[in-house]
C-alpha cells in the first residue's frame, strides 16, 4: 500500500510521502528545524488573548500550534509503519503458535485512497491523523481457518465497496465545516471554538471507523478519549 502521495493541495501544503506496506524501508527525511505555526507566537503576549491561550494550556511550540511540513509527515509515517510492521510481526508469532501456522493481515478501516493527494492532506495535517494509528487498522485472519480459530471475519481482500466514496463525501462536509468556524474564529479571536470543531471532527472519523469495522463484523478498540 501506499500512503501519502501529494496531490494539488499538498504542493503548497504538507503532506506524506510515498510509504510501502511491504517492501524496502524508506529513507526518513529530516524535519527542518523550524516550523510555521498555525497561531504566531506574538499572540502569547498579546494580554487577553495571551491568557487565554496560557489557560487553555496552549504554547506557541505544542506540537498541535507547528503547521506540519511534507518532511515532518513523512518522517511520522516513516516512523508509525516501522512500528506497525514490528507489531504485525509480533502478533503473527502468536497468531501461528495458537493457530498451528495461521496469521493475520492488517486491514485499514479509511483505506489506502483516503490517505493520498488533497484527502490525505486534511487527514494528517489538518486533523493529525495517520494511517497507521492504532485506531485505523485491525489485524484480521489471513484465511476461513484460521477465522473459524479466532472467531473474527477473514481480512478483506481490497477496499470496502463504497468507503472511498463515503469518506469522500465526509471530508467534503467536513472542510466546508471548519472553514466556516476558522472563518468565524478570525473575527472573534474564540481560538478554542476552532480547537473544538477540530475534535468533533475526529471524534466523526473515529465512529466512521466504528462504523466500517460493523460493516465487516469486526471488534473494533476505540480510542479512550473517543465519546461517541
Amino acid at each position: 500500500m501506499f500512503f501519502g502521495k501529494r496531490g494539488r493541495a499538498a504542493a503548497s501544503q504538507s503532506a506524506g510521502a510515498q510509504v510501502m506496506q511491504q517492501h524496502a524501508p524508506q529513507q526518513v527525511t529530516q524535519q527542518p528545524p523550524q516550523q510555521l505555526r498555525v497561531l504566531p507566537a506574538e499572540l502569547w503576549d498579546d494580554g487577553p488573548v495571551g491568557k487565554l491561550l496560557r489557560d487553555l494550556g496552549m504554547s506557541p511550540d505544542d506540537e498541535s500550534n507547528l503547521v506540519p511540513t511534507g518532511a515532518s509527515i513523512d518522517a511520522r509515517v516513516a516512523r508509525d509503519r516501522a512500528r506497525h510492521e514490528a507489531k504485525l510481526a509480533e502478533i503473527n508469532r502468536d497468531v501461528a503458535q495458537r493457530t498451528g501456522g495461521g496469521s493475520v493481515m492488517p486491514f485499514f478501516l479509511i483505506p489506502e485512497p483516503c490517505w493520498n493527494g488533497d484527502m490525505g492532506t486534511f487527514f494528517m495535517a489538518r486533523l493529525r491523523f495517520f494511517p497507521y494509528d492504532d485506531w485505523n487498522v485491525l489485524f484480521l485472519p489471513a484465511d476461513e481457518r484460521t477465522a473459524k480459530i479466532m472467531n473474527a471475519p477473514v481480512c478483506p481482500y481490497g477496499e470496502i465497496p463504497g468507503a472511498v466514496d463515503l469518506v469522500q463525501s465526509f471530508v467534503r462536509e467536513s472542510e466546508t465545516k471548519l472553514a466556516a468556524v476558522h472563518a468565524e474564529v478570525d473575527r472573534t479571536r474564540n481560538f478554542a471554538a476552532l480547537a473544538e470543531a477540530v475534535d468533533s471532527v475526529r471524534a466523526e472519523v473515529w465512529g466512521l471507523a466504528a462504523y466500517i469495522a460493523n460493516h465487516i463484523g469486526a471488534k473494533w478498540d476505540p480510542p479512550k478519549s473517543w465519546k461517541p
